[in-house]
C-alpha cells in the first residue's frame, strides 16, 4: 500500500539552504544620551528640563540557526529590560509557505515589522503608541509582540509577501487565559517593481523599488466576573495602509492606521487615528539626513488628547575598514535626533527632545 503525504510532499520541495549555519550569535548595543525640554523655550519661567541623562535603550543577545536544512529558530533575550523578546521556531515547506510558533513580532504595520537596526530615526513613530494592543483599553497595557503561530511567505520572486497569524491576545511572556479570545492579525505587500527588503535607509543606492502594504487585525475578548459568569465583549480592529520608496539612495515612507473599540463599558465605539510620513536620503559618504512628521489621535471620546511631532536626524554610517570607500551600515552608527511634539490640552504642551544614539552590532 502506498501512503501519499501532502506534508511530505511540501517539505521535500522546501528551498534547501545548506549554507545556513546550525548556530548564529549576535550582540546588538544601543546607548543614549538624552535631554528632553518641556514648555516654551522662549520663557524662562515655563520651561523645564526632565529625562536629561545616559540610558540604554537596548542591549540584545540573539542566537538563531537552521537545523536539517528546513527548520529554523530564532532567540532574542533585551538584557537592558531583562526580557525575551522572542522565542521562534520556524518551519519552511516552500518559499510561498512557511510555518511559525512561538513568540515573536505580531504582523501589523510595516513600522512593527522592521527590525530595531534598520530604522532611520532612533525610535518608532508616536502613531504606533495608540495601535498597540491594549492602548484603548481598560487595563491599559499594549504590546508588539505576542505568543502564537503565523503562516507567512512571498511570491513572483519577493513581489508578493505576506503573513497572516493568531495570537493569545495578551502580549509577551503572558501565558493565555480562559477571558480572552485569540488575536488575529496579518499583513500583505506588494512591490511591483521587485523585492523590496525591511529596511528605512536605502543603503545599498540601487535602482527604484516601490512596496505597497496592508494591515488588519481583530480582538474580541470577553470579560468575565469572579464568579466566572461573562460580563460582556470588547471588539477591537485594527486597519492600516503603508507606501514605501527606494530610489538611488532616496527613502520615502508613508503609513496610516485607524483603530475601533467597541463593547463593555464605553457609551460610545472610541476610534483612534493616526499617521506618518518620514523623508530621508543616505549620501555615499555614510551620511543620511532624515525628517519624521506624525499625528494621533489616541481616542474619539477625549477632548484635546492629540499628538503631533516633528522629528529630525542625521546618521553616520561609521566607514567599514575591509572596504575602502565603504560603511559598516547599520551595524555601526551614530545618530543625532532632536523631536519636538506638541500634546493638546497641557497647561504646556511643547516638548523638545535632543538625543545622541549610538547602535553597534556584532
Amino acid at each position: 500500500m502506498v501512503h501519499f503525504s501532502p506534508f511530505l510532499l511540501l517539505l521535500s520541495s522546501a528551498p534547501a539552504r545548506a549554507e545556513d549555519p546550525a548556530l548564529k550569535l549576535g550582540l546588538s548595543f544601543q546607548p543614549r544620551l538624552s535631554t528632553t525640554i518641556d514648555g516654551d523655550p522662549e520663557s524662562s519661567d515655563q520651561v523645564r528640563i526632565s529625562d536629561a541623562g545616559f540610558r540604554i535603550r537596548r542591549m540584545l543577545v540573539l542566537a538563531n540557526g537552521t537545523v536539517a536544512r528546513r527548520f529554523d529558530y530564532r532567540l532574542r533575550l533585551n538584557a537592558a529590560s531583562a526580557t525575551l523578546d522572542d522565542a521562534q521556531v520556524s518551519v519552511r515547506f516552500h518559499d510561498s509557505l512557511q510555518l511559525s510558533v512561538g513568540q515573536f513580532k505580531v504582523p501589523f504595520t510595516v513600522s512593527q515589522a522592521m527590525s530595531d537596526t534598520s530604522l532611520l530615526l532612533p525610535d518608532r513613530p508616536i502613531v504606533l503608541d495608540g495601535f498597540r494592543y491594549g492602548e484603548l483599553r481598560v487595563d491599559g497595557y499594549s504590546w508588539s509582540r505576542d505568543i502564537g503561530a503565523t503562516l507567512s511567505g512571498s511570491a513572483a520572486e519577493g513581489r508578493f509577501v505576506y503573513g497572516v497569524g493568531v495570537f493569545n491576545g495578551e502580549g509577551s511572556n503572558v501565558w493565555p487565559t480562559v477571558d480572552e479570545a485569540p488575536l488575529l492579525s496579518g499583513r500583505i505587500q506588494v512591490a511591483p517593481l521587485g523585492a523590496m527588503k525591511l529596511d528605512e535607509v536605502d543603503l545599498g543606492r540601487a535602482e527604484p523599488r516601490l512596496a505597497m502594504g496592508l494591515s488588519g487585525s481583530g480582538l474580541a475578548p470577553t470579560s468575565y466576573d469572579e464568579a466566572g459568569e461573562a460580563l460582556g465583549s470588547v471588539q477591537e480592529l485594527r486597519a492600516g495602509a503603508d507606501v514605501r520608496l527606494f530610489a538611488r539612495g532616496l527613502s520615502v515612507q508613508a503609513e496610516g492606521l485607524l483603530g475601533i473599540v467597541d463593547g463593555l463599558g464605553f457609551e460610545e465605539a472610541q476610534r483612534s487615528m493616526g499617521a506618518y510620513a518620514q523623508l530621508g536620503y543616505c549620501f555615499p559618504v555614510g551620511l543620511a539626513p532624515g525628517l519624521r512628521g506624525s499625528w494621533l489621535d489616541p481616542s474619539s471620546t477625549a477632548v484635546d488628547d492629540s499628538v503631533t511631532q516633528v522629528e529630525g536626524v542625521l546618521n553616520w554610517y561609521l566607514p567599514d575598514p575591509a572596504d575602502e570607500g565603504g560603511n559598516l551600515g547599520h551595524k555601526a552608527q551614530i545618530q543625532l535626533h532632536w523631536a519636538t511634539s506638541l500634546k493638546q490640552g497641557l497647561d504646556h504642551p511643547l516638548s523638545h527632545q535632543l538625543q545622541v544614539a549610538t547602535a553597534l552590532s556584532i
